[in-house]
């Protein structure tokens, strides 16, 4: 299973995210995000000896058995939108820092800037005004983040914009 992760990691080209930074969907992994019986059930259907890893009380993560996580969410999002994600690594390899686009893409807006009015003007819903331009924005998980971070980058009064993602603690 380890050595059928790795060569689709390798194969897989790299995912931008930010200036400069890019990431490597895991061909053999999903996310569930807010799990549940129904994406649970839904899942083993299309794939019966997929194996749900230790993840969070918001995030699953489950390892596929068949059919790459391409495949897979493509099935799923079909049946359950914006209730699965892919996984995605920071290296080319399984063993790297894992991130999953859970929803919500953050952005930082140049001060001139009406937070409000520049998010109703593109028609997105604001889940969270921190201040100073600072926003979360709502979007579903998966694709729906990782393309609506990527539109919002091409603006010049944008100073940063990047996924909401779910990082997997890990103990030092």
């Amino acid at each position: 299973m380890i050595l059928l992760a790795l060569a689709g990691l390798l194969a897989a080209a790299p995912v931008s995210w930010g200036q400069g930074r890019q990431a490597f969907v895991d061909p053999q992994a999903i996310a569930e995000i807010e799990p549940s019986a129904a994406g649970a059930a839904a899942l083993r259907e299309l794939d019966p000896k997929a194996v749900v890893q230790p993840g969070s009380p918001r995030v699953s993560l489950w390892q596929l058995s068949g059919a790459t996580s391409e495949q897979v969410l493509a099935a799923l999002e079909a049946k359950l939108p914006g209730h699965f994600a892919p996984v995605l690594h920071d290296e080319r390899s399984p063993a790297s820092k894992l991130r999953v686009p859970a929803g919500g893409v953050l952005v930082w807006l140049e001060a001139s800037i009406d937070p409000a009015g520049w998010a109703e003007q593109r028609r997105l819903a604001v889940k969270q005004d921190f201040g100073r331009g600072l926003l979360l924005l709502e979007s579903a998980p998966g694709a729906a983040t990782l393309s609506l971070a990527a539109a919002l980058r091409a603006d010049k009064r944008v100073k940063t914009v990047m996924p909401n993602w779910w990082l997997r603690a890990v103990r030092r």
